[in-house]
């Protein structure tokens, strides 16, 4: 059964053939069990791997300038070291160049959530955010790496 209803995958083409400006890559980091059937099931410490790889395939699908590339983390321990990547279910996100700018989602994309996962793939295809040139003369000011973890509950 498809994640994203039929109405939401119209509207999701569309927006993603107006928007999306270069190719965009999504890499997903899972842990799926290997004896599991063809489709593979969740690692009992990971029980939405296999809907974030369900969702990310059925992204790939709206767009031919969307790539995923899904991982296994015990399997691929050197993409997840290069992507500094120690949780699954992540989403990391990559802009056309194939340069990384730490943009991560750590978790399902579910909700409000996966409409920000959707505003940064659009950024990111363009190179750009929609940040005020106020606030980017701001940030060039800062020297040093800063790490900004935003944590969303569903209540």
């Amino acid at each position: 059964m498809p994640l994203i209803q039929e109405k939401d995958r119209e509207y999701l083409q569309k927006l993603f053939a107006d928007e999306l400006k270069g190719d965009v890559r999504m890499i997903l980091f899972t842990r799926l069990n290997e004896n599991a059937g063809a489709d593979g099931e969740p690692a009992d410490d990971c029980p939405y791997c296999q809907a974030a790889a369900d969702l990310s395939k059925e992204m790939e699908g709206l767009s031919d300038k969307l790539k995923v590339e899904v991982h296994d983390l015990n399997k691929d321990g050197t993409e997840a070291t290069k992507y500094g990547v120690d949780k699954v279910p992540t989403f990391v996100i990559v802009d056309p160049k194939g340069d990384d700018h730490g943009v991560r989602f750590f978790g399902l994309p579910a909700g409000m959530e996966f409409s920000v996962l959707i505003a940064d793939l659009m950024d990111m295809s363009k190179e750009q955010t929609r940040l005020a040139q106020p606030t980017k003369d701001s940030l060039k000011e800062i020297d040093k790496d800063v790490n900004i973890e935003v944590f969303v509950t569903p209540t």
